[in-house]
């Protein structure tokens, strides 16, 4: 009797796991297939080149293809950074001090109001333009100059790349520098916070510090870092992996995997170490940075063999050790969030009874110390405030460690996100550069892709059209196991209690987030093979 009710009871747990899964693995297949859409485009657009040289792309110098691309880049990155940071003031309430006299605001009245993204925006760019400029002249003209003077041997360093981040990253902190000044001086949080409603109002041109801008650079280290150590490695797989044969190839699908996972490692206990609340849709982008980046250049290296047969292989070995790696990290992290904080508390508890030393620096004052005018505490009253102090300190450290843990849960929820949006727009992403950059004359895929084949001498249109058959089934193949990889761990991960219904799949900001990660993820690629 108790084991039917026992089944019973079970059949609707495995019922509602599968519901997440399902759940989970759809919002993530809908979202991704936006972001790979965009990828495309943005793929389409890197093969145009200098639409006013009157050229066609290969007939243009190497210079003025280059500088092309690179204006492509800054024009998207730049309006991606500027609609992700005015998205941060669209739930403010802007202060509508117009006409109004210095320090007579009154946050009491109901003439604020919130603005739509487009007004947003334009607060935005209105103060930037000059910064917009400037790294448009320095982005664009750089790099014609460089390529222009710079010896053909010397083109293996890739200089567009390194152009493309300086001041892709200038214009992420120059817009995040004005997203955060206009809400400190034109929204009543902000204001409220700063207490500066008697102050005079700043212009509309501000021009941040030195200072300033430096602040903001390390407040978005992580997310810049990330992007810089992906290309680095890119760059270095792109000079060195050609001629190195199956067993390279092999070594290097090992190590990006492992480098994929140190970055992951590193980005959890950054955001772990914060004190301050970290949003759910930062957790999801900077877990996701490295693991898109890198992801890519594996799924590219399955496509690029030339037989068939060690693809498939790798492609099966590849989903097989994912199951096994994020079903360990779900039992990791089950462990991790569960049981009663002793530990810790015993520690907090035992410091906080520990005697203060109080060291007096130069600027201390000498304090005279009075007589008591107090009779001398008893013994009893003394152990009432230890034993209260005690209680105080083990409750602190209880609602510390607890949140800890959620922060903890979250961030695993985010982290499997992550992965599974890697996943499907890394392999979205492999495809599209495969097919606008293979035999495009001013990339040099198609000479990384004949020197991997070993009759690549005898090629003919025929197996020129065989190859775009295998292309395809292997795809065909890599997509349906993605799915069912996905589906089976997700099942496994809502069994171990992984909060998939923590993360918000309609956030506007993450689908923005991923959609440029997208783009930025195709860009490097198309600067790693440019000739």
């Amino acid at each position: 009797m108790q084991s039917s009710s026992t089944c019973r009871s079970a059949a609707p747990s495995r019922t509602r796991q599968i519901r997440l899964a399902l759940d989970a693995v759809g919002r993530v297949l809908r979202n991704s297939v936006l972001c790979v859409a965009i990828g495309w485009l943005c793929g389409y657009c890197f093969t145009l080149g200098n639409l006013f040289a009157g050229q066609s792309p290969g007939q243009q110098s190497i210079a003025s293809f280059s500088a092309a691309n690179i204006g492509w880049f800054w024009g998207i990155f730049s309006a991606c950074m500027i609609t992700i940071m005015s998205t941060k003031l669209l739930p403010e309430q802007f202060v509508d001090i117009a006409g109004t006299r210095v320090g007579s605001v009154d946050f009491t009245t109901n003439s604020h109001r919130k603005l739509n993204l487009p007004q947003c925006i334009q607060k935005v760019v209105v103060p930037m333009t000059p910064h917009l400029a400037l790294a448009a002249v320095g982005a664009v003209g750089g790099d014609f100059v460089v390529y222009s003077l710079m010896p053909t041997g010397w083109r293996c360093f890739k200089p567009i790349l390194y152009i493309s981040a300086f001041w892709g990253f200038y214009i992420l902190v120059v817009a995040d520098v004005y997203a955060r000044r206009i809400f400190q001086t034109e929204t009543v949080r902000g204001l409220t916070r700063r207490q500066v409603d008697h102050e005079k109002r700043h212009r509309w041109y501000w021009p941040p510090s030195f200072d300033q801008i430096l602040r903001v650079y390390r407040h978005n280290l992580p997310l810049m870092a990330f992007p810089l150590i992906a290309i680095v490695y890119v760059h270095v797989h792109s000079q060195f992996i050609g001629g190195t044969g199956r067993w390279g190839l092999l070594a290097f699908a090992c190590i990006s995997i492992i480098l994929r996972l140190m970055l992951q490692e590193l980005a959890k206990h950054l955001m772990l170490a914060m004190r301050r609340p970290v949003p759910r849709r930062y957790m999801v982008a900077l877990v996701s940075t490295p693991t898109i980046l890198v992801d890519t250049q594996v799924r590219m290296l399955l496509l690029q063999q030339d037989n068939v047969n060690v693809s498939v292989a790798g492609t099966v070995l590849f989903a097989v050790f994912e199951v096994i790696v994020r079903v360990v990290k779900s039992v990791i992290a089950e462990r991790q969030t569960r049981g009663p904080p002793l530990d810790l508390s015993r520690r907090r508890s035992t410091s906080a009874n520990l005697p203060r030393v109080f060291k007096p620096d130069h600027k201390t004052k000498s304090v005279q110390v009075l007589p008591a005018a107090k009779a001398k505490p008893t013994d009893r009253e003394v152990g009432e405030t230890k034993t209260r102090s005690r209680h105080n300190s083990m409750e602190l450290t209880s609602a510390e460690v607890e949140e800890r843990r959620r922060k903890r849960r979250i961030l695993h929820a985010a982290e499997i996100y992550a992965d599974m949006y890697a996943e499907y727009i890394a392999l979205g992403c492999s495809y599209a550069i495969l097919f606008f950059y293979r035999s495009h004359p001013q990339f040099e895929f198609t000479i990384f892709l004949t020197e991997s084949s070993d009759q690549a001498s005898s090629s003919t249109a025929g197996d020129a059209m065989s190859q775009e058959q295998s292309l395809m089934l292997l795809g065909s193949l890599q997509m349906s196991v993605e799915v069912v990889v996905d589906f089976l761990a997700s099942a496994l991960e809502a069994a171990q209690g992984v909060e998939f219904t923590s993360i918000n799949q309609n956030d506007p900001f993450l689908i923005f987030f991923l959609a440029m990660l997208t783009f930025s993820n195709v860009a490097i690629s198309a600067g790693m093979y440019m000739r």
